[in-house]
């Protein structure tokens, strides 16, 4: 996907499918993967490691500019906004698909969480997991910089206007992230401008954990 190709989907909403109902259009993962065009091989291979995504200097993803250069800040930071702007005089929302966890650039580096003393690899859960896309390691949610780590994302992603989270992966390493999607839907409840969240796990053979996890992300809201 590229900026035509995303800007081409918001006007199809807009004239065809907004009049039934349809008003916001997702980003699938990838959208902070290095290169002038999707591929997913660099973060699916393992030998590879954490792959290339861009990641700010306090650990957070944005999007390739060379994809998206309506998105393009300067050379160490991509923004949605003007992107999103666009799309909202359209009468679209705009959403980002996302793993839980941390990017591991983030963590290799040591990089600060904003507004914390803390820094990625201090919040990363041990055993190490990685995730469905293995370009991030699992968060530990009890750790104090987890909360200000999604803190962080969310006033950042309010700041850009994003309308709504996919937030995917959450059933990894044999065992549900329930304690981040606690962490990311306090953030958005209290910082997120009216964003909503949507949750899925990984594996469609692992239903009843699933429901098990539904069942306690309701008892923590």
């Amino acid at each position: 996907m590229v900026n035509s190709q995303e800007w081409g989907q918001v006007g199809v909403m807009a004239t065809r499918l907004r009049p039934h109902g349809w008003d916001t259009v997702l980003h699938d993962y990838g959208w902070q993967v290095c290169g002038g065009t999707y591929d997913l091989h660099p973060l699916s291979n393992g030998s590879l490691g954490s792959g290339c995504v861009h990641v700010d200097q306090y650990g957070r993803l944005f999007p390739s500019p060379l994809r998206f250069p309506s998105t393009r800040v300067n050379t160490s930071f991509g923004s949605w906004k003007p992107f999103v702007d666009k799309a909202h005089r359209q009468g679209i929302g705009f959403g980002l698909h996302l793993m839980q966890g941390i990017p591991k650039v983030a963590v290799a580096e040591k990089r600060p969480i904003y507004g914390s003393e803390y820094t990625a690899d201090q919040i990363v859960a041990q055993p190490l997991c990685p995730s469905f896309v293995p370009d991030h390691w699992a968060i530990d949610a009890a750790h104090p910089g987890a909360a200000a780590y999604y803190d962080s994302l969310v006033t950042m992603w309010a700041e850009q206007g994003i309308d709504f989270i996919y937030f995917d992966g959450i059933l990894d390493c044999g065992h549900c992230h329930i304690g981040v999607v606690s962490l990311l839907s306090d953030s958005m409840r209290r910082l997120g401008n009216e964003m909503f969240l949507f949750t899925s796990w990984v594996s469609l053979h692992d239903i009843a954990a699933w429901h098990l996890g539904c069942i306690l992300l309701k008892m923590s809201a």
